[in-house]
């Protein structure tokens, strides 16, 4: 029996089938992980990004996880999975994550995982930056004042000349403002 050969539409069919299927995330994010477990959690949760809740069974993630017949008690499973896992999402991704249980008697049944997307991190003060933070955190050609700007960021820095810090920057921009107000 020969095989029939797949034509180019069903083929882009199934392959677009196939993406639908998928949770995409940037690789940054799950780097530093340093569990496999941490990045299937993190996974389901960004499944589930637009609810930012997730109640999943404790047998259905343990048979994800692939641990049925490993860390049998429920307080081995939250010391060696759950919490590490919840830990590396807070510590290195862009989530972060809380978790509860619910129970059925007196036995856990369901992990009740509450998430969302992190604030953006806070802009710097540019009074509190060293001259060695700037260096550091310079980018090649970069102003020092384009530096400061984008920790702290503010928008002045389209304007700075090369070697100008932020205060000279903001005092040009204030003299320049000044001498335009004279003119009107």
């Amino acid at each position: 029996m020969r095989a029939r050969p797949i034509s180019n539409a069903s083929c882009y069919t199934y392959l677009s089938q196939l993406s639908q299927k998928f949770t995409a995330y940037k690789l940054k994010y799950v780097a530093q992980f340093k569990s496999s477990y941490s990045i299937r959690l993190y996974e389901i949760l960004v499944q589930w990004a637009s609810v930012g809740l997730r109640e999943v069974e404790v047998d259905w993630l343990r048979e994800i996880f692939q641990v049925q017949d490993k860390y049998k008690t429920i307080k081995d499973f939250k010391k060696y999975i759950i919490d590490p896992s919840v830990a590396d999402i807070n510590d290195h991704s862009n989530l972060w994550v809380k978790y509860g249980q619910r129970k059925s008697g007196r036995i856990i049944t369901h992990f009740q995982f509450q998430f969302g997307l992190k604030d953006k991190p806070k802009m710097l003060d540019h009074k509190r930056l060293t001259e060695e933070e700037i260096n550091r955190q310079a980018r090649p050609g970069e102003t020092k004042a384009a530096v400061v700007a984008r920790l702290t960021g503010s928008s002045v820095a389209n304007d700075a000349k090369p070697g100008e810090t932020f205060d000279q920057e903001l005092q040009r921009k204030r003299d320049l403002a000044e001498v335009k107000r004279k003119l009107r």
